[in-house]
């Protein structure tokens, strides 16, 4: 039992640390926009392949870019007043790009993804929808059902095979993360183990923390899906929203208010930021005040050949030529492993106390599926049935629908 509880204590501190790891990585993607630069490069690529193609074909000579066709189906349209920026060419939705400094940064006025559905809703309440429509007008009711599912299937494509790109760069910047927090913890996996296999006492108190650090991580779990949930279930109320407001023009010589917004978009980063590293701080007082060989002290940087230095209130754990390789290595192979990401550290904790319960250790801890699929609501109940619905929206507000300048000389570009 003695291993056994090592290895459930081993994995637990790495859970632990795991969390921290997901907080500091959430953030970053939040400080520079990650997601939100991903949806639009995303689409950049789809309007090459796809839209720019359909445009072509039905004659339109639309006065809008590759980048207008971006802002369209990214822009938050449910937020008033967007300062700075040029207007997108869509006439009814009113949508602007903003160019504010912090909301580069903060991307807070850009969506960080895209349904199917709401994606083909936005199309087909734009110029670009109208483009479609155009090239597809002549076509039988069937066919142009038929074009529009291949316009769906494509985007539906594009987000798959972009998606995957993007899960392995947020790996990557996890596992980035998760060697600067073995670095600056002094998170040394052999030491860990040495200290679960040699104390009882420090693992006894690691073994207790399970229950709260169990519930912690499926709180934050639950969560994001019921953020993740919540945001597809306003998507018609934006929708809505965003009609309300496209007739406002945005007052873009109030400097006031410009300024303010910004305030309050750097004080929500810099919040952000100094709530990941408090919550790190706080994780790596908790295992300290439970004896657990973590964090930098003097005795270790003598060991390990390093030396503390101070760069913005931050200290910085550096080697000097007398560095221990072997100290480096294993804070190396402790970043890995942290990286490993709390999935997987959750699931070791839980099998890991199934085994102890069934060689009758500890009773295992029951705990909620965190990953059960969100219930899935759309209305319409297609991609084309949302693309339509987005259309006969646009043709209400213009009159009637686009005329394809290909049909009859007489016809409108």
């Amino acid at each position: 039992m003695t291993w056994l509880n090592a290895a459930l204590a081993f994995a637990i501190t790495m859970l632990i640390l795991s969390m921290v790891t997901s907080v500091f990585v959430e953030t970053i993607h939040r400080l520079i926009g990650l997601r939100e630069k991903g949806l639009a490069n995303m689409l950049g690529h789809f309007y090459d392949r796809v839209i720019d193609t359909h445009v072509r074909q039905a004659g339109e000579t639309l006065e809008t870019t590759r980048q207008d066709f971006v802002d369209s189906m990214t822009i938050n349209r449910g937020l008033p007043g967007v300062a700075g920026g040029s207007q997108v060419a869509t006439g009814s939705d009113g949508t602007h790009a903003d160019g504010s400094l912090m909301s580069r940064i903060w991307s807070g006025r850009r969506l960080s993804r895209l349904g199917l559905d709401e994606f083909m809703s936005r199309l087909g309440s734009s110029p670009f929808g109208d483009a479609l429509r155009g090239n597809i007008a002549a076509m039988g009711e069937d066919t142009a059902h038929a074009a529009l599912k291949d316009v769906a299937q494509k985007f539906e494509a594009f987000g798959h095979e972009a998606g995957v790109f993007f899960e392995r760069r947020a790996r990557l910047l996890s596992v980035l993360v998760a060697l600067g927090v073995a670095w600056f913890a002094c998170v040394n996996p052999y030491d860990l183990m040495r200290t679960y296999l040699s104390n009882e006492a420090v693992t006894k108190a690691v073994l207790d923390m399970q229950e709260t650090v169990m519930a912690d991580y499926e709180k934050v779990q639950k969560a994001r899906i019921a953020e993740k949930q919540d945001l597809e279930n306003k998507a018609a109320d934006k929708a809505v929203a965003a009609e309300a407001e496209s007739a406002k023009v945005p007052d873009n010589n109030d400097l006031e208010a410009k300024a303010a917004a910004a305030a309050q978009e750097l004080e929500a980063a810099k919040r952000s930021l100094d709530e990941a590293i408090a919550g790190g701080e706080r994780a790596v007082k908790t295992l300290q005040e439970a004896g657990v060989p973590i964090g930098w002290t003097p005795e270790r940087l003598a060991a390990a050949g390093f030396y503390k230095t101070t760069l913005l209130g931050i200290n910085i754990p550096l080697p000097t030529r007398s560095v221990n390789l072997a100290v480096v290595f294993w804070l190396f192979a402790g970043g890995l492993l942290i990286g490993l990401g709390g999935p997987f550290w959750y699931d070791a904790v839980k099998s890991l106390t199934s085994i102890k319960s069934v060689l009758g250790g500890a009773k295992a801890t029951t705990s909620a599926d965190t990953r059960a699929a969100a219930t899935e609501t759309a209305q319409p109940e297609t991609p084309v049935e949302h693309f339509m619905t987005g259309a006969a929206g646009r043709d209400a507000a213009n009159g009637g629908p686009p005329v394809n300048a290909n049909e009859n000389d007489d016809a409108v570009g």
